[in-house]
């Protein structure tokens, strides 16, 4: 779903249970759904260049995640705690997030 603009993405994405892999870049994205928090098997979310303003905390549940590429969304300035239920292996690209604040 990269290029195209879009401004949200459905609770229904919560029913891909065997989705891996999400990028959803340069679109104009200013939320997620608690519903994301359902995808147990997904390993890549990248969501760069979009108008993130928060983070669902129900992004902590998503225990296979490697991979998580949040950079260029100016607007986010802060991550949900539940982040530190992850996997401390995981690689999370934040450059050019000025303002984030850690909780």
């Amino acid at each position: 779903c990269t290029d195209n603009q879009i401004v949200n993405l459905p609770d229904s994405l919560g029913l891909l249970l065997k989705l891996t892999d999400l990028r959803c870049d340069r679109n104009k994205l200013q939320s997620l759904p608690a519903t994301i928090g359902q995808l147990r098997q997904l390993e890549r979310l990248s969501l760069r260049v979009n108008n993130l303003k928060v983070l669902p905390p129900e992004i902590g549940n998503l225990s296979q995640l490697a991979e998580f590429d949040i950079r260029d969304n100016f607007e986010l300035n802060e991550l949900p705690l539940e982040l530190g239920r992850l996997d401390s292996a995981m690689k999370v690209l934040l450059f050019d997030v000025e303002s984030l604040r850690f909780p």
